[in-house]
């Protein structure tokens, strides 16, 4: 079984062959395949995501209000929808290159929302048939992620 994100046509996060310490900071030496063009392109739509999420999650809760989390809603939602319309692009028509593939999948809507990332994942474990894999990511991603808030706010607590 081949995970979704270490498919040819998933998404893809280079691993870090070496590093050079930068202050207490480790900055990647060279990147298994990852040139400073794909860099930049990556912080370039990881740039665009951030202020659109934050530009888009505030204008819905002008407009709908602070009682539910309708801002955070509409950027998973729309995150969801256009990374399902760009994997589609890229896994079934062959339309986007990799350095397309990286602005937009990885770079912006990766900024935008994760969400659409484990969705898409997800989607890709259950076009698989991998249906226990896909339910177990979902539900685990949940689950531990309200576990690992829990926590850290025990431990901000205590302090």
């Amino acid at each position: 079984m081949e995970f979704a994100i270490n498919r040819p046509s998933g998404l893809m996060t280079p691993t870090t062959t070496g590093a050079a310490t930068l202050g207490r900071f480790s900055v990647p030496k060279r990147t298994s395949g990852v040139s400073m063009q794909k860099w930049v392109t990556l912080l370039a739509g990881g740039l665009i995501g951030t202020a659109g999420r934050y530009l888009l999650a505030g204008a819905v809760y002008r407009w709908l209000g602070t009682n539910f989390p309708y801002g955070t809603l509409a950027v998973n939602t729309l995150g969801c929808l256009a990374i399902g319309f760009l994997g589609a692009l890229a896994d079934q028509k062959f339309l986007l290159r990799p350095e397309t593939r990286l602005f937009w999948m990885v770079g912006l809507i990766g900024a935008f929302t994760t969400f659409s990332t484990l969705i898409y994942e997800s989607w890709r474990l259950m076009q698989d048939g991998e249906f226990l894999l896909a339910s177990l990511n979902m539900l685990g991603s949940l689950m531990l992620g309200l576990v690992a808030l829990w926590l850290g706010h025990l431990v901000a607590s205590l302090l």
